[in-house]
């Protein structure tokens, strides 16, 4: 099965990464409003841990197990903004985790809600996949938001799963399945 290296949208491309890409990401991930809502993104962010990303990122991408797509918005300057991915594919079982983070710049313009649009079809057409599910904190509003919008559905609630910022949170699991895809 052929994987593109690229993605578009009406006004994003959606690219497999480089080892170039690790200094845009650094400038976008290591604020601690974007890092706040990210799971395996630790507070303060590394320089360093943005190329290693990009590393294991590229050696996923090549083996199949895990899609990262840097996000560049069409008509800026040629950076990565964020980043969206299908992880923890199960060729098998037919189903991967969708993941995702925007630099608070980009934040409220319908870019994210755009992308994962983009890669749901990637996943349910060109890797087949049956099932995609998603994950976010509670407080997360936004997040949640562009799940709903693109037809997860809430599956539950893991309670205080996660300790951030010196207090117990939820986490919410979001699940989309092929057939109620649109």
């Amino acid at each position: 099965m052929k994987i593109p290296d690229r993605i578009e949208t009406r006004r994003l491309v959606l690219r497999k990464l480089n080892h170039t890409d690790a200094p845009a990401l650094y400038e976008n991930i290591r604020l601690k409003r974007v890092s706040r809502w990210l799971k395996v993104v630790p507070y303060p962010y590394p320089k360093n841990l943005a190329l290693k990303f990009v590393l294991e990122a590229a050696a996923k991408f090549e083996n199949g197990t895990g899609f990262n797509f840097g996000i560049e918005i069409k008509g800026k300057v040629k950076k990565v903004a964020g980043v969206i991915s299908l992880d923890k594919v199960n060729y098998e079982n037919k189903n991967a985790v969708l993941g995702y983070w925007l630099g608070e710049k980009n934040w409220g313009k319908g870019y994210m809600t755009e992308a994962v649009k983009a890669v749901l079809d990637f996943g349910f057409k060109r890797l087949k996949l049956h099932r995609i599910q998603a994950g976010v904190y509670s407080e997360n509003l936004a997040s949640k938001m562009v799940l709903e919008k693109t037809g997860f559905t809430l599956e539950g609630t893991e309670r205080e799963k996660y300790f951030k910022e010196g207090r117990w949170g939820n986490y919410h699991t979001y699940g989309l399945l092929k057939r109620e895809y649109k």
